[in-house]
């Protein structure tokens, strides 16, 4: 009887905390929002006010280049985003926070896409040879990486060994390529 009332008020207290938790998971709050609210203006369907009416308020504040070291909770990938330079973390916070194309962010810094896109890579190449050298130390002094770790380590250093210091893992092109377009189809549209 006990033993019963003790596991009761133990999946009590777990369905409270369930309760509480941010249950976003992987899908982006613009996902769960109502495409044409009758009733409920439409700014209040924004995912910052949704998130700071739910108490979840730390996402809005550290949304700025100069503080987004702060919402990661592993202290060397915080410190590590927090010694990139200035324009660094500007860059990165762009095309990875904001998802802005290189295109967007090189006509709001007045310069080239392509050297946005040379930024972007020098910054991954920066940070994935220290992340993976994090790796390695964590490795011998006997921790044990996750899952998506041991994947990047293994990939990095397949990288590293067929493209020495130029290692980089790219973002994946999660855009269909094109299909082109044959001589049949041109001279049926002409």
């Amino acid at each position: 009887t006990v033993v019963d009332e003790w596991n009761k008020l133990d999946r009590n207290r777990e369905r409270r905390e369930r309760d509480h938790e941010n249950l976003r998971g992987e899908v982006p709050l613009e996902f769960q929002a109502v495409p044409e609210p009758r009733i409920v203006p439409l700014w209040m369907n924004d995912p910052e006010y949704r998130q700071l009416c739910s108490g979840f308020f730390l996402d809005i504040l550290f949304d700025c280049p100069y503080e987004m070291h702060e919402l990661t909770a592993d202290k060397f990938i915080s410190d590590m985003i927090r010694d990139l330079s200035e324009e660094h973390k500007e860059v990165l916070y762009f095309l990875s926070l904001r998802l802005y194309s290189a295109t967007k962010l090189a006509v709001l810094r007045g310069q080239s896409d392509r050297n946005i896109r040379k930024l972007r890579t020098t910054i991954h190449k920066k940070l994935q040879r220290a992340f993976c050298q994090h790796l390695q130390e964590k490795q011998e002094a006997g921790g044990s990486l996750t899952l998506r770790e041991q994947e990047f380590f293994r990939v990095f250093g397949e990288l590293l060994q067929t493209m020495g210091k130029n290692a980089v893992i790219r973002p994946e092109n999660k855009t269909p390529p094109r299909k082109k377009k044959t001589i049949l189809d041109g001279a049926k549209d002409g």
